[in-house]
C-alpha cells in the first residue's frame, strides 16, 4: 500500500535534485537562451514534482491510521521543499530579469 507513495517520494527526490542542480549553475557564463532553457526545465520539473505531491496526497488518504501520521508528516516536508524550490526558481528568474550586471545575478542565488 505504501509502495506507490514511496515510489512517488523517490521520483520527487530525483526531481528536487535535478532542480537544485539546474539552479546551482553559474548563470552569468550562459547565453540568455541557455539561461531561459535551464529555468524552463526547472519550472517544468517543479510542476511535475507538484503533481507527484498531489498523487501522494491521494495515496495517503487510503493508508490505515496507524501509519498515516508518519506519511502525512513526510508529505508536509515534501510540500515545504517544493515551495522552497519554487521560490528559488522565482528568485533566480527575477534576478536575471531585473539586473543588468551578471555579478548582481549571483547575489540573488
Amino acid at each position: 500500500m505504501t509502495d506507490l507513495f514511496e515510489s512517488y517520494a523517490s521520483d520527487f527526490a530525483q526531481l528536487r535534485q535535478s532542480i537544485e542542480n539546474r539552479l546551482a549553475v553559474d548563470f552569468s557564463s550562459m547565453s540568455a537562451e541557455t539561461r531561459r532553457s535551464a529555468l524552463r526545465h526547472a519550472d517544468a520539473e517543479a510542476e511535475e514534482a507538484g503533481e507527484l505531491v498531489s498523487q501522494m496526497e491521494i495515496e495517503v488518504q487510503s493508508f490505515p491510521s496507524a501509519v498515516r501520521d508518519r506519511y502525512v508528516a513526510e508529505l508536509r516536508a515534501l510540500k515545504h521543499s517544493l515551495e522552497k524550490l519554487q521560490q528559488d526558481i522565482v528568485c533566480v528568474l527575477g534576478c536575471l530579469l531585473y539586473t543588468s550586471d551578471a555579478a548582481d545575478d549571483l547575489l540573488c542565488v
